[in-house]
């Protein structure tokens, strides 16, 4: 709930932003309006950097997954391989256009939400107060219990932001912008 509430109001303003702004660069030209170029130009250059960083750290984290999981960790450098080929074949697929990659995003979110939905219907049958128990015996583990999931909670909502950034490539940007960021949120 702490994340939603944080993640729900950070993309609400990116939503009213984004009704007001339709160039290329979204979080750019937002702080670049409101406090000028240079601002700007550190906002749109640390967006770049933390999606470079993002990228690296999925394509990395899926390749050690799947090498764990097809048992192939003996072969040498797998893992990097691996990752600099999704990277390379990401790239080549954006490479091809626009249609591609949203179709392609398109199945991959609809692929993806299978086990995210069976995930929540398994978790609901293990929730109870047998499971919160060592909050009343030690209050100071909560914190310490809570963190490292809004981390990753806070991580898993990211991606918000980045809708905006293509707005002059957008039908009424405007009008339907504000709307998909706000969708995305819920959905």
């Amino acid at each position: 709930l702490i994340v939603i509430a944080t993640v729900l109001s950070i993309s609400l303003c990116f939503a009213e932003a984004s009704g007001i702004f339709e160039g290329y660069g979204g979080p750019y030209i937002y702080v670049r309006e409101a406090m000028g170029e240079f601002m700007g130009f550190q906002v749109g250059f640390m967006k770049w950097v933390i999606s470079l960083l993002a990228w690296a750290t999925m394509a990395v984290a899926f390749a050690n997954l799947l090498v764990a999981f097809l048992d192939i960790a003996h072969v040498p450098y797998i893992e990097k391989i691996l990752a600099g080929l999704l990277i390379v074949t990401l790239s080549y697929i954006n490479f091809l256009g626009v249609e591609l990659t949203k179709s392609l995003y398109n199945i991959v979110t609809l692929v993806k939400m299978f086990p995210i939905i069976l995930f929540v219907f398994i978790g609901i049958k293990y929730i109870g107060k047998s499971n919160l128990i060592f909050i009343a015996r030690d209050p100071g583990r909560l914190i310490t219990g809570i963190k490292d999931p809004i981390l990753i909670l806070f991580y898993a909502f990211t991606g918000f932001e980045s809708i905006a950034v293509a707005a002059r490539d957008m039908k009424t940007p405007l009008k339907n912008l504000p709307k998909g960021i706000i969708g995305v949120m819920i959905g």
